[in-house]
């Protein structure tokens, strides 16, 4: 079987809402981080080659900095906690990506 048998192209659709809630996160985010990170939850209808994302939330991280190299640790509790609660509300939605937003200097 070939890759070719594949449709490797998908559209993604980003709802308004999301921009401003990935913008919210960043402007309030600790002052003893650097970066803001989340989640984006959407949805994708059988047979259609289109991704909806509609919402998202922040993942709460803390940072550190090991020699030369920033890292960062999530609280991966909080983020299935926050997932499941969404999927109360919508359950349709899926986890699609995690985000992470950085201050350039």
């Amino acid at each position: 079987m070939s890759i070719s048998n594949y449709k490797l192209q998908t559209n993604v659709r980003l709802h308004p809402v999301v921009l401003f809630q990935i913008i919210s996160s960043y402007e309030r985010r600790s002052k003893s981080t650097t970066m803001a990170v989340g989640t984006l939850l959407g949805r994708r209808d059988k047979g259609s080659d289109v991704i909806e994302i509609t919402n998202s939330f922040t993942v709460q991280h803390k940072e550190h900095t090991v020699g030369d190299v920033e890292q960062f640790k999530l609280d991966t509790q909080y983020a299935s906690e926050m997932y499941e609660l969404n999927q109360i509300t919508y359950p349709q939605a899926d986890c699609y990506v995690t985000y992470s937003t950085y201050r350039l200097s």
